[in-house]
């Protein structure tokens, strides 16, 4: 009898379940699939590859490239065949189909059927991955019809050469080379958006540009308390397009970041979707802690950022947070709303744009502002403009300091605040609009509307503890007149320069004796020019101070209140005010005080300037213009040396239109009524309480007060001239 051979022969399932070693050169049949596997001896079926299919995973399917035809009745097929590298033939990429098997039964991808390397693979059918798939050095996959679904995918550089890819359900890991991503090429991530943006991101690398978009709703959990494990991390070179919302799920995480930039270079983050945070139903555990380091948008030591058209709200910390050496970031018409700390927080970085942006409803933790520039210690930034923004309804709208180190060249340009105020619960200590501190140089503020929109409003504008500070064009609107905090706060400045500052509140309006201009501590070089000013008052050291063409409402200036400290260098000229209730002008210990050039009108109901233990005093062509009686006087000097007083007088028809008070004994008084016009009057001069020895100028002529009369040198009486 003849000896007969016969294969091992199975049905698929049947090999899979026991999964033999075959051995070397020892061939497999498939009952079922008419495919065939050859044993070497170490390796179990499951993970050999078939042979003569023409692709991994083969069958009988015909695909649209084989090669068919009838014979004899029998549909029968002709495989293309793989296509090895073959570098002497200038094939640089091996070509693999990767098959589909018989009906009913599952295609799953094992790593032996994508083993070569520099190969494109082309995907006709649906695949699943039960484990782990390396994808091997230097391939591409080309999608043609077909995805691939669970398990995990690890690139090495692999290309994805076609638009249409789907993945299912996979988590994609290593390297790739990718043009576009969608979230539309992602699908079925059961109970795992954070699985699928991970995945997203992680088809891109900071080596090659790509655009990534993102359409969908996404509810997804931060991972770790880490901010720079954030949930979306972009990589360099990429156009971010956010159409959809990424919601941050509730958590109890003292600190978060649902958007992470770190170290990145060149990328755009634009669209009209929206980054929301947990505010409303986070865990507030432990709650000793503030939980104000939630973010929505974390940019760290990065360049050649724009983030634009966006959303980020709701976080428990900033909307957006730049620092750690940021440059040249860009951040343009977002719209951040009910953050708890910040709207946009700029940390140390130079070359910052902020504008067109909507910044609202910001409170809940300090400092709880619109835009908030500073740094954290030993940190500087430069080079900051924020402009034509709109901040509603914060507690603070622009802070710019820090108690470290410096902070320059920022400009704030056409900005709008709109309803500031102090909110209810809030660890807040105070409001205010605009607020410069600490190290602080260089600032430009041109074009600021601050509408109190009659709210609890406190401090409109503070500057502290800066030097080289220019304020022009800021107007104050609808003031709440029930509270009395100032409309402007300077301490310890040097070399404020405010042009063009105004409000809108009624010159018959006063509320207490609470000033409105608050000047306190040490200011050296201090100007106001064009300005509409009221109630003005300062405490400490004023030098080189001046007040140039303002309109005065009510009282404008007194100090300094604290003995021991003096205003030197002051000039008022060019100024008005026609009407007040009580002093305009008054000075306490001052060195080298000039007030000239200045228009004071009807109904003067006290002295309009007093000048108190001042030295080297000039007063001279002011315009005193009275339609009544009057018994205050224009100038009352007490305590006064080295004074020159000449001033202007019209339509006074009453002795007391001019009135120089001396409460003292003061000598060295130099033309106290030279260069006088007046108008309508036989009475020249009203001096009170002079005393014996006081010498004065009258018409060049020198005269004295022996105690009883005004008399000439040679002790004729003066006559008409001055009257006790």
């Amino acid at each position: 009898m003849a000896d007969k051979i016969q294969l091992r022969r199975d049905t698929k399932a049947r090999w899979e379940q026991y999964n033999p070693v075959l051995a070397s050169g020892e061939p497999g049949y498939e009952l079922d699939s008419l495919l065939y596997k050859l044993g070497d001896g170490k390796t179990a079926w499951n993970d050999l590859p078939y042979r003569g299919a023409g692709g991994g995973g083969g069958s009988n399917i015909v695909d649209s490239e084989d090669i068919t035809k009838d014979d004899t009745g029998i549909s029968t097929s002709l495989y293309i065949a793989d296509r090895p590298v073959n570098s002497a033939k200038y094939v640089d990429k091996g070509y693999k189909i990767l098959r589909g098997v018989a009906s009913g039964i599952d295609n799953v991808l094992k790593q032996t059927e994508m083993s070569d390397t520099n190969t494109i693979y082309e995907i006709r059918y649906d695949f699943t991955i039960q484990n782990t798939i390396t994808v091997p050095e230097g391939c591409v996959l080309r999608f043609n019809g077909g995805s691939i679904s669970g398990g995990s995918l690890i690139g090495k550089n692999t290309v994805i050469d076609s638009s249409d890819y789907l993945f299912k359900n996979t988590f994609i890991d290593g390297t790739w080379i990718v043009d576009y991503v969608t979230d539309e090429n992602l699908v079925d991530y059961v109970n795992s958006n954070a699985r699928l943006l991970r995945s997203l991101f992680a088809l891109t690398q900071d080596s090659h540009p790509c655009v990534v978009v993102i359409n969908s709703d996404h509810s997804t959990t931060q991972f770790t308390s880490a901010v720079t494990d954030s949930l979306i991390q972009p990589t360099s070179n990429s156009l971010i397009i956010l159409n959809g919302t990424i919601t941050l799920t509730p958590n109890s995480l003292e600190r978060y970041a649902i958007m992470g930039l770190y170290s990145k270079s060149n990328v755009t983050i634009t669209g009209s979707g929206s980054i929301v945070g947990d505010r409303s139903g986070h865990t507030y555990n432990p709650s000793d802690s503030t939980h104000e380091w939630g973010y929505g948008l974390y940019i760290r030591g990065c360049k050649n950022i724009h983030v634009a058209g966006i959303t980020t709200r709701d976080c428990t910390g900033d909307g957006i947070i730049i620092g750690s050496d940021s440059e040249n970031i860009t951040i343009d018409g977002i719209y951040s709303s009910n953050n708890r700390r910040q709207g946009i927080t700029v940390g140390a970085s130079r070359g910052v744009i902020i504008r067109n942006c909507t910044l609202e409803n910001i409170q809940g933790t300090a400092p709880s502002a619109g835009v908030d520039i500073e740094h954290d210690e030993n940190q500087t930034i430069y080079d900051v403009l924020v402009e034509n923004n709109l901040f509603i309804d914060n507690v603070k709208g622009i802070l710019v300091g820090s108690l470290s180190t410096s902070t320059a060249n920022i400009a704030i340009k056409n900005n709008r605040i709109i309803k500031n105020s102090n909110p209810v619960n809030t660890d807040v200590d105070y409001s205010t609009d605009l607020h410069i501190a600490f190290n602080t140089s260089n600032v430009i503020v041109d074009g600021l509307l601050i509408d109190c929109y009659v709210a609890p409003t406190k401090n409109q504008i503070i500057a502290y503890q800066s030097e080289k500070l220019q304020l022009r064009n800021i107007n104050v609107v609808n003031h709440d007149t029930t509270v009395n905090y100032p409309f402007l706060y300077i301490g310890k400045c040097k070399n404020v320069n405010i042009d063009n500052f105004r409000y809108d509140i009624e010159d018959s309006f006063i509320y207490g004796n609470n000033p409105y201009i608050v000047l306190e501590g040490d200011i050296d070089g201090l100007s106001f020019r064009n300005s509409v000013l009221m109630k003005m008052l300062f405490n400490g050291n004023l030098n080189n101070f001046l007040i140039d063409n303002c309109d005065f409402k009510r009282r404008i200036i007194t100090g300094p209140n604290q003995v021991g400290e003096t205003i030197t260098n002051a000039v008022i000229k060019n100024c008005r005010l026609n009407t007040s209730l009580i002093q305009s002008i008054e000075f306490h210990r001052g060195d080298n005080i000039q007030i000239y050039d200045n228009y004071f009108g009807n109904n003067i109901s006290d002295d309009v300037i007093l000048l108190d233990n001042c030295e080297n005093v000039v007063v001279r062509d002011n315009t005193r213009y009275s339609t009544g009686e009057n018994q205050f006087c224009l100038c009352r000097l007490t305590g006064v040396t080295n004074a020159t007083i000449g001033n202007i007088y019209d339509n006074n028809t009453l002795l007391y239109a001019i009135n120089y008070r001396l409460d003292t004994p003061i000598n060295n008084i130099r033309s106290i009524i030279n260069n006088l016009i007046l108008n309508d009057t036989d009475n020249l001069a009203h001096i009170t309480y002079a005393v014996p020895g006081l010498k004065a100028l009258w018409r060049n002529n020198e005269v004295h007060y022996d105690g009883t009369n005004w008399r000439n040198t040679d002790g004729t009486l003066v006559d008409k001239v001055a009257i006790i």
